[in-house]
């Protein structure tokens, strides 16, 4: 893959990626917190195709470095989100995504919050 960088996406291009990616997030939420039952009841909910949520969810667990990069259209010249679906499904390790989608690795992952909080927690006890 080239290392170039595209150009700032246009309005349009920016408004269609911060929609799936917030899209993604959204159904993600309502599917864990219980809002709808299965994807086919968030399918029927949001007057789409099963196959597409199916699809779309898995951008929830993008690397936070990918997506800010998408969102700020600082990603790799042939990377565009029909790409990203078109490799699902993606591993859910980020430094796999990063190496399937073409950015540079990085030498370490932060730990999220939430993991190191409830490592936290559990020692403590």
């Amino acid at each position: 893959m080239s290392t170039e960088r595209a150009p700032r996406l246009s309005n349009r291009g920016i408004a269609a990626s911060h929609f799936l990616l917030v899209r993604a997030h959204r159904w993600f939420n309502m599917l864990n917190d219980g809002t709808v039952g299965s994807i086919s009841e968030l399918a029927r909910n949001e007057d789409v195709q099963r196959t597409y949520t199916s699809r779309v969810i898995p951008l929830a667990f993008l690397a936070p470095d990918i997506i800010e990069t998408i969102l700020d259209g600082r990603q790799p010249i042939d990377l565009s989100l029909d790409r990203i679906l078109e490799a699902m499904p993606l591993p859910l390790a980020w430094s796999a995504q990063r190496t399937i989608l073409g950015f540079r690795a990085r030498k370490r992952d932060p730990i999220p919050a939430a993991r190191f909080a409830a490592f936290c927690a559990d020692d403590a006890r």
